[in-house]
């Protein structure tokens, strides 16, 4: 019994030393791989962050495009479009939660809401007006406008109010949306007045479409 013990024994000792003399091979080769995988990994990654590059600055030049396209009143092309840029720029903002990536999300949603309003959609006008999380302003300043054409005088006041509580408008916007008050108040003469002297700084087509029907008393 206690032969085979020893004979037990030595075949153990015999199989570790075959095994620690080929451990600086097994380390080699171990090393080998780590390096290959990691050079992998790192060509990935390059390869990744300039595809990204790439297709954001395509993007961007798409956004601005589309902002172009929303002066004019090409809304069609602004929803078709837009609604694109907006599910790539969420993907964005995961990545890269910058608050310029934020802030283009936001313009996309007034582009959005600007065409949706000329269109007639007022559901999809509040979805992307309500969508609007850092240009409360804008948010504002559309919403009373929106009222005032569906001649909601006292919800266009409450929100011409949180309007003048941002502190962030522009006094052309203001002088716009007065005008619009007026006009609905039946003080056309009025409104055509204080219109006439913003008209010449209207970007959009859709505001300008307002200032014409109040100056030319339609």
């Amino acid at each position: 019994m206690r032969d085979f013990f020893e004979i037990i024994f030595v075949i153990i000792v015999s199989i570790f030393n075959s095994f620690s003399s080929l451990l600086p091979l097994f380390s080699f080769i171990l090393s080998i791989l780590f390096i290959i995988a990691l050079v992998i990994l790192l060509i990935v990654l390059f390869l990744t962050i300039i595809i990204f590059v790439i297709v954001s600055i395509i993007t961007k030049k798409s956004y601005l495009n589309l902002h172009k396209k929303c002066l004019s009143g090409d809304y069609d092309i602004v929803i078709s479009k837009g609604i694109k840029l907006i599910k790539w720029y969420k993907v964005i903002s995961k990545i890269l939660p910058f608050p310029n990536i934020k802030k283009i999300l936001d313009n996309l949603n007034i582009f959005l809401a600007i065409s949706f309003l000329a269109k007639n959609n007022n559901e999809k006008f509040i979805s992307h007006i309500e969508a609007i999380k850092y240009k409360t302003n804008f948010k504002e300043q559309w919403y009373t406008i929106y009222y005032l054409i569906q001649k909601d005088v006292t919800t266009a006041s409450e929100h011409y109010k949180k309007l003048l509580e941002t502190k962030d408008v522009q006094e052309d916007a203001i002088c716009f949306i007065d005008s619009m008050f007026l006009y609905e108040s039946g003080e056309a003469e009025k409104a055509k007045q204080k219109m006439e002297k913003v008209y010449s700084t209207l970007n959009y087509k859709f505001t300008k479409e307002i200032a014409e029907k109040i100056i030319n008393q339609n």
